[in-house]
C-alpha cells in the first residue's frame, strides 16, 4: 500500500508542478470559456505563439487539456470539466487568504478586488 502512495505522491507533485506556472494558469482559464486555437490563446494572452505551444504541451502531458488537430490548426481544450473545480476551490481559498492578509496590513476590507479570482460557480466533487 505504501508504495501506491509514494506513486500517487509524486503523480499529484507532477500534477501540481505543472500548474504551478502563470502563463498554464491563464490557458486554463481561458480554456474554460471553450475550445480554441493556438493562435487565439496566443493572441487573447499576449503571450507568444510557440510560448503557448510549450506551455500546452505540459499541459496535455499532464492531462489538463487535450489538443486535436484540424487541417493546419490545433484546437484545444480542458480535457476534464472537472479541473475548473479544482481551480475554483483553490482560488477561493487563496482569495479568502488575501483578503485576510490584506486587511490586517491596511485596515482595508479588498473583497471587491479579489472577489474576480473566486467567481468561478463551483459543482460538488465527483468522488
Amino acid at each position: 500500500m505504501k508504495e501506491n502512495s509514494a506513486i500517487l505522491i509524486r503523480e499529484l507533485a507532477e500534477r501540481f508542478a505543472a500548474l504551478a506556472d502563470e502563463t498554464r494558469l491563464r490557458i486554463l482559464i481561458r480554456l474554460k470559456q471553450g475550445e480554441c486555437n493556438v493562435r487565439t490563446l496566443s493572441e487573447e494572452l499576449g503571450v507568444a505563439q510557440p510560448s503557448v505551444s510549450k506551455h500546452l504541451s505540459v499541459l496535455e502531458r499532464n492531462g489538463f487539456v487535450a489538443i486535436r488537430r484540424v487541417g493546419t490548426q490545433s484546437l484545444c481544450r480542458l480535457s476534464d470539466p472537472d479541473l475548473m473545480q479544482i481551480c475554483a476551490l483553490v482560488c477561493d481559498v487563496v482569495s479568502r487568504q488575501v483578503r485576510t492578509r490584506a486587511k490586517a496590513v491596511t485596515g482595508r476590507n479588498l473583497s471587491p478586488f479579489v472577489s474576480q479570482v473566486s467567481s468561478s460557480k463551483r459543482k460538488p466533487i465527483k468522488e
